[in-house]
């Protein structure tokens, strides 16, 4: 398994194959077979994940949200899911 993450500012992290910086998250989503989202609720962090970075996400991909707030844009999210863009395998929500 090869782990990619993000980080402001990039940098080196244990464990942590390849490092990203937020400047290029069209790029980093691009390959993952799973995205973690977990970032607080903030004004860098709200809507950041919208229709432009859900259509570079893998079809087959996973996305598990366990952030705070609207990290992900929730009506950008159903217009993927209901176009065929991306699938549910399953969704919990809390």
């Amino acid at each position: 398994m090869e782990v990619t993450g993000l980080k402001r500012p990039s940098g080196e992290v244990e464990y942590v194959e390849q490092v990203y910086d937020s400047s290029n998250l069209n790029r980093f989503v691009k390959e993952l077979d799973y995205l973690t989202v977990t970032l607080p609720d903030t004004l860098e962090t709200r809507h950041i994940i919208d229709k432009s970075i859900l259509s570079q996400i893998k079809k087959s991909a996973v996305i598990i949200n366990v952030g705070l707030g609207s990290t992900i844009v929730e009506d950008d999210l159903i217009a993927a899911l209901q176009n065929g863009k991306l699938y549910v395998r399953q969704f919990l929500m809390f």
